[in-house]
């Protein structure tokens, strides 16, 4: 089997031995480490289209899953940092600091104005649940850059690769980065519609299999996309990314014209 070889940092040595340590080798392409040369299996990158999410949950995304925790990580997802961290408060109550931050950064423009939007019902949503006796008690590993790019196929198995930003967190956050990202970064309309239609047949398949409930479906849709949106927004601004003002496009043509599709289950 063809071997890849690529130098890593000591950050990802010790992310490796973490892995290794809660046996998850198996979700990922990881052959071995020697010194600083990560050693890995070929895999193949597959459409979002194609996804199995059934065989997907059980093959990357629970084992991730099942390993909990009582605390969080510091920040929201991916590299996406928090200004605070206070054990004190409930985690949606945390939730709901950050956001109220970034929702006091200036408006000056069309895309400050969109920001605040969404912090603003992002803000909402949060006090909604948290009005609702919601919280979160227990936490679970994230791969915290959980989307079609870091998904592949190897042996007929789905697994994992870059793990940078492996964190502790509540896994409906994850499912809502799953469920929403791959549409930021697309820009292809017809591409853009495939994934709509899967991603509304994958929300049916999670629940009528008992792996998610119409609350956490909820929750995802309704009070955690909007918080990661938020911060994919804030990040836009200021330019985190390769593409930064093609991401803010994105995110606004998403959130115009399909997040109330995915959320309310509506046809196209």
């Amino acid at each position: 089997m063809k071997l890849h070889y690529k130098k890593i940092s000591k950050k990802d040595i010790e992310i490796i031995s973490l892995i290794q340590e809660l046996n998850l080798m198996k979700v990922t392409l990881i052959n071995r480490v020697q010194g600083n040369i990560l050693i890995e299996y070929e895999g193949k990158h597959i459409g979002r289209t194609q996804w199995d999410i059934l065989k997907m949950y059980e093959e990357i995304i629970y084992p991730f899953h099942s390993v909990k925790t009582s605390q969080y990580s510091a920040g929201i997802y991916s590299f996406w940092d928090g200004v605070s961290l206070n054990y004190e408060k409930s985690y949606l109550d945390y939730l709901k600091n950050e956001i109220e931050v970034l929702r006091k950064f200036p408006v000056t423009d069309s895309y400050t104005r969109f920001r605040s939007e969404i912090c603003g019902i992002s803000i909402n949503a949060l006090e909604k649940f948290i009005k609702k006796g919601v919280d979160v008690k227990e936490f679970s590993l994230l791969h915290g850059d959980l989307y079609n790019g870091n998904i592949l196929i190897n042996a007929g198995r789905y697994v994992l690769i870059d793990f940078e930003y492996l964190r502790f967190g509540p896994p409906l956050l994850e499912w809502a980065f799953l469920l929403c990202w791959d549409l930021i970064v697309n820009d292809n309309k017809e591409i853009r519609k495939r994934i709509i239609l899967k991603v509304l047949s994958e929300k049916k398949k999670l629940i009528e299999n008992n792996i998610l409930t119409q609350l956490e479906m909820e929750m995802i849709f309704e009070m955690y996309m909007p918080v990661l949106l938020s911060y994919a927004v804030h990040s836009a601004i200021n330019n985190q990314y390769k593409e930064s003002t093609k991401i803010l496009e994105l995110i606004k043509l998403f959130w115009k014209e399909e997040y109330k599709i995915l959320k309310n289950g509506d046809e196209i």
